[in-house]
């Protein structure tokens, strides 16, 4: 069984290029994924291309494949002048990051992580991106897996409530994480896997199957 693990993700954080959503990627065994703004303007041959600059924050750990996608990205569309900064994951990430906006410098992509975005969200660093992805022109919300994407929506009793049901991040890929078991030591702790039955266990037992949880491995 092979159950995908929502990592890291990037969000739009301030208006600079206009209203145009544009998404770049770099893939990284974390699944690193960006999100930004690009210019309005008359629909160009190559989708989602306009003139204009972008500026990116990511982290040390996707710096490599981050430069990778960026070359690929410049080749594509040489029209936006990107610029990009790394920061580390320690907390200094999250103080650089209200440094930026506290001086009115903030990037138009911010790279993050399931477990920071509520944190991106409360502090205002980010805005939902539920207006860009019902436009017409660019990939719906249901176009990404709905296991990926609900790590970066607020769910029911989360603070504060105008952020309930809200994407703040759009998920591009993640890696799958494969548990490898001995059948026989499952049976002995009396569990059962099924790939075709609904998981259901407690602490002595019960079965297991494809639509298992974190929360219950």
């Amino acid at each position: 069984m092979t159950v995908p693990e929502p990592r890291s993700e990037g969000g739009w954080s301030r208006h600079r290029l206009g209203r145009k959503l544009v998404a770049v990627a770099g893939a990284t065994a974390l699944a690193a994924a960006i999100a930004a703004t690009a210019a309005n303007g008359v629909a160009k041959s190559k989708p989602f291309c306009h003139s204009g600059t972008l500026t990116v924050t990511v982290f040390n750990f996707s710096e490599i494949p981050f430069k990778g996608a960026l070359a690929g990205f410049r080749k594509y569309c040489p029209s936006v002048k990107v610029a990009f900064a790394i920061q580390t994951t320690s907390p200094t990430y999250q103080t650089a990051l209200q440094t930026q906006k506290l001086s009115g410098n903030m990037t138009d992509i911010i790279e993050t992580y399931d477990s920071l975005s509520p944190t991106l969200e409360v502090d205002g660093l980010v805005r939902p991106l539920n207006v860009y992805l019902n436009k017409k022109n660019f990939y719906p919300a249901n176009y990404w897996l709905k296991g990926m994407s609900q790590s970066y929506i607020p769910p029911p009793g989360a603070q504060p409530k105008s952020f309930v049901g809200k994407q703040f991040f759009v998920p591009i890929e993640a890696d799958a994480t494969v548990f490898y078991t001995n059948n026989k030591d499952l049976a002995a702790a009396h569990f059962t896997v099924s790939p075709t039955a609904h998981t259901s266990v407690t602490a002595s037992g019960g079965t297991i199957g494809n639509d298992w949880t974190w929360q219950q491995a």
